[in-house]
């Protein structure tokens, strides 16, 4: 029995080495055909550099298709949604990438016919590029009366999962037309399809579909763009973050209980700002001032709460009944003034 299980794991042991064997081989036969053979060729991919075997179909009909088989070497980076610059061209992995035996990886890329362009957040022009299909035969992801509404205006994009396509919704507009042109066509995201090949989970990258539906030009909204290649495009529902910090001004507004008076000898009064412009910045800081007749500034005293309003009050003075003090806000380069009157009486 002894000598039975030294025989088995002999075999065991044969049939490992035999299978690491053909590994060794295949990989080393994929490396000659990558280095030294016709389809042996450089690329990038995600802005890395390879020497990967790019095919053509085996099909005569289908050789002038946008899309080719690659074949990467076993350390590559390669997912599905990742770029590949060939031929003076922007491709994108659309399909699972197999791992051939650990020998070396296999997938498809399609040529990217389009660039996907908006403007996020931040005022920055995004660009994706995108492999197009005419999606006349989809659904555009909008409904009628309970129909389900197929348009002969629609357009399919496909791009990569990343932060900024994940950010895409229904409804963002772009246009879908060249570059120059004086009224161009207006495309609207109708539906977005984004679980169907994001492999994320598995950290492989992922894919997501895009329908677009035709809509209006806005001439007031969109907007040719200089980029900072050069080259001018349109983008729509553009704004103008050009405007700085230091040249931007902000309309602040004073408020107070009742009248614009403060009784000499009485109650501190409080006065509040209130930015009206919509602003980033939720605690904003102001700086207040309190001017008065020279002489009688003692006489006047202001406390700053931790909320930004201000408390003023005016000791009892003859002098100061029916003067006025002025009250300024300031909040980074805007302010405002109020004029308060000095009364009598508690």
């Amino acid at each position: 029995m002894h000598d039975d299980w030294g025989t088995l794991e002999e075999s065991f042991s044969d049939i490992y080495h035999n299978a690491q064997e053909t590994i060794d081989n295949v990989r080393e036969n994929f490396d000659i055909r990558r280095w030294y053979t016709a389809e042996g060729k450089d690329i990038v991919i995600n802005g890395v550099h390879e020497r990967c075997l790019v095919q053509l179909s085996s099909n005569p009909l289908r050789e002038l298709n946008d899309y080719r088989k690659i074949q990467c070497p076993i350390t590559a980076d390669v997912r599905r949604g990742y770029y590949v610059e060939y031929e003076n061209s922007v491709w994108i992995i659309d399909t699972n990438v197999a791992d051939i035996d650990g020998a070396y990886f296999s997938a498809r890329m399609s040529r990217c016919q389009y660039i996907l362009r908006w403007q996020d957040k931040d005022g920055s022009i995004v660009e994706r590029y995108g492999y197009s299909s005419d999606q006349t035969k989809y659904s555009n992801g909008e409904s009628g009366n309970s129909i389900i509404l197929v348009g002969d205006n629609q357009y399919g994009l496909l791009v990569p999962v990343d932060e900024k396509t994940k950010t895409l919704r229904r409804g963002m507009r772009f246009s879908f037309d060249f570059d120059d042109a004086d009224t161009p066509d207006i495309y609207k995201l109708t539906n977005r399809k984004i679980k169907l090949n994001d492999e994320e989970m598995y950290d492989r990258g992922g894919t997501m579909q895009l329908s677009f539906s035709f809509t209006e030009f806005n001439s007031d909204t969109d907007k040719k763009v200089t980029l900072p290649n050069g080259r001018t495009v349109w983008i729509c529902d553009y704004k103008d973050y050009s405007i700085t910090e230091e040249s931007q001004k902000y309309k602040i507004d004073i408020s107070f209980r009742g009248k614009p008076v403060i009784v000499s000898g009485g109650n501190a009064k409080n006065f509040k700002a209130i930015l009206q412009d919509e602003v980033s910045d939720p605690h904003p800081q102001f700086t207040w001032s309190v001017t008065t007749l020279p002489g009688l500034e003692k006489l006047i005293t202001h406390t700053v709460r931790d909320d930004g309003s201000i408390d003023v009050k005016v000791a009892y003075d003859s002098q100061l009944l029916g003067t006025e003090i002025l009250l300024s806000v300031s909040y980074k380069n805007s302010s405002q003034d109020l004029y308060v009157t000095i009364g009598g009486g508690i």
